[in-house]
């Protein structure tokens, strides 16, 4: 008998149970904060450097928190770090909505909600996908990623109405006491690894002699070990420039629209763009991400993203940013799965949780620097074009980086088979 109630691969429910807590987590963080930039810095009188520093905040304490994390999804079971996550994300959402001091903000964004969104977010849903699929990884993780998709088209709507209804206060107690309560219930329905005799359904494209390959249920790779591999520092390159600029542009997104004449609940609406349109991308990547080779399309998601940064420093009306905004989504959208089952790949399953840990640090340091700049050139120039001059030119590294790793790659395929 399968077990559990449904008739289907229990590996799938994981999937489904992971989409709904990236929602949570990635668009209460991620995309939410855009949404709150205005409305509290016009009432608390902040300057755009200042309430962009929130978010920096943030990003140092997941740098801090996460590689402890990553290592304890390796060694702890998932649930049980996604319920605290819950409590403290769920709780720190709610807090924040008291008072107008700023260190305690800084201090709530710090760790209580740096630690919900690094526990309860890609990591840990990436972690639990890659332990219920090997053949079919790939699609597992980039059907988890719809979740990112539906924290933009869910969240930021939602949340821009919420404000503009009942103030920002109000909504943060809102969403905090539904995020908390949700990820509480995802963490109660969660099973971290397969049953004795649970296997992965075999794809078509095995033959009927071949076994289906099974993730291997063993120990961890040492830090020492993952640390010394010079693949490990070029791929966290590539994804430390990449991701710092996408979250740096969906953070000032809403206000440079905002800037362009482009009222609130219109202006959100180019984040849910971004996520719409993410939709159609996860639904090819999960189609073709075990078909086509990994680095490569990583390599095609860095150049088109890096074409919307440059896009952004153009003059464009809200018809204009709702197009570019739409192709940056594809290539948003599938960018963290396919790195993330690239990662898993290279140092396999059960080492995913520690590797993303170790990686996470230089993406969110990356991030809040990316994040400050926007505010600090905003503030100078009274616009944002300087600022995506540098994230195009950051993206350009990125994409050598890239370039060349798939160099390598070539070169050591061509150097065994001769």
């Amino acid at each position: 008998m399968r077990p559990g109630p449904f008739p289907w691969y229990r590996g799938w429910t994981m999937v489904g149970l992971g989409i709904v807590m990236v929602m949570m987590s990635v668009g209460s963080v991620l995309y939410g904060y855009s949404i709150y930039v205005t409305p509290v810095s016009e009432e608390l009188g902040l300057s755009r450097e200042t309430i962009n520093s929130g978010i920096v905040f943030q990003h140092l304490g997941t740098a801090l928190l996460t590689p402890m994390i990553g290592r304890m999804l390796d060694k702890v079971k998932v649930s049980t770090i996604v319920a605290i996550s819950g409590i403290c994300m769920g709780g720190g959402l709610m807090a924040l909505s008291i008072g107008d001091a700023l260190w305690p903000k800084a201090a709530l964004l710090f760790f209580p909600i740096s630690f919900g969104f690094s526990g309860a977010g890609s990591i840990a849903s990436y972690v639990l996908v890659s332990r219920w699929f090997k053949v079919n990884r790939g699609r597992a993780m980039a059907i988890v990623a719809f979740g990112q998709s539906g924290g933009s088209v869910v969240f930021a709507p939602v949340v821009a109405q919420l404000v503009a209804a009942f103030g920002w206060r109000e909504a943060l107690v809102y969403q905090g006491a539904f995020v908390g309560i949700a990820l509480l219930l995802i963490a109660w329905g969660m099973v971290d690894r397969p049953v004795e005799g649970e296997t992965e359904p075999k794809p078509k494209s095995l033959d009927e002699s071949e076994p289906v390959p099974q993730v291997p249920d063993e120990p961890p790779l040492p830090l020492k070990q993952i640390i010394a591999n010079p693949t490990f520092w070029v791929l966290a390159g590539i994804v430390a420039l990449t991701l710092a600029v996408v979250q740096a542009t969906v953070v000032s997104l809403v206000p440079l629209a905002n800037g362009r004449g482009i009222d609130l609940v219109q202006a959100s609406t180019l984040i849910s763009m971004i996520g719409v349109s993410g939709l159609l991308g996860k639904f090819a990547l999960a189609i073709i991400a075990d078909r086509f080779d990994r680095m490569k399309l990583v390599t095609f998601g860095v150049a088109v993203i890096m074409a919307f940064a440059f896009s952004l420093t153009l003059e464009l009306g809200y018809w204009g940013l709702a197009i570019s905004c739409s192709l940056a989504g594809l290539a948003i959208a599938g960018f963290w799965p396919v790195y993330s089952a690239l990662l898993a790949d290279i140092f396999g399953a059960n080492s995913l949780g520690s590797v993303e840990g170790l990686v996470a640090p230089i993406i969110s340091l990356t991030s809040a620097g990316a994040i400050y700049l926007a505010g600090v050139t905003f503030d100078v120039n009274g616009d944002y074009r300087l600022t995506f001059l540098i994230f195009g030119a950051a993206l350009g590294v990125a994409l050598l980086l890239s370039l060349s790793l798939q160099f390598m790659q070539y070169r050591r395929a061509r150097t065994a088979k001769s």
